[in-house]
């Protein structure tokens, strides 16, 4: 994926110096581990690639919002209701036709596994309570803008 390697570059190098804060959703750990895993990449060039992405940030202080519920299972039984029943049947007739056994939990551990390879806060999500993770997140900025 070294097209996406590039992209990312260029775009790091336009925002050096910019103000504000950029949030990507999803674009740091689960989209590239879904898509390298529906390639059918190993965990080990998962965990290469994840690391080679990390680096390039770095100039932008980047912080990961982990957003974590118990395991696998829960995580995309929540998906499944909040994004409704076509979102999930095209879920679950993609994985049944690529053959990607255990993908969510897969990806569970990897995500986990791979987040000290940046600055990031871990907020545990219970069923539909945000509450307490909103909270946590304005903490985590507020005491980092306190330190600059």
């Amino acid at each position: 994926m070294p097209c996406a390697l590039e992209r990312l570059n260029d775009w790091v190098m336009k925002n050096i110096g910019g103000n504000g804060t950029v949030i990507i959703d999803s674009g740091f750990l689960q989209n590239p581990i879904n898509e390298l895993l529906f390639r059918k990449a190993t965990d080990d060039e998962v965990r290469t690639f994840i690391h080679d992405i990390s680096v390039l940030p770095k100039p932008l202080s980047p912080v990961c919002v982990y957003l974590r519920r118990n395991d696998a299972e829960e995580a995309i039984a929540y998906a499944k209701k909040a994004k409704g029943d076509g979102w999930a049947n095209r879920v679950d007739e993609l994985l049944k036709q690529s053959g990607c056994e255990n993908f969510f939990q897969r990806r569970f551990q990897l995500e986990l596994e791979l987040l000290p390879t940046v600055e990031h806060i871990v907020c545990e999500i219970d069923n539909d309570n945000w509450s307490e993770a909103k909270s946590q997140i304005e903490r985590y900025f507020q005491s980092i803008s306190m330190k600059q």
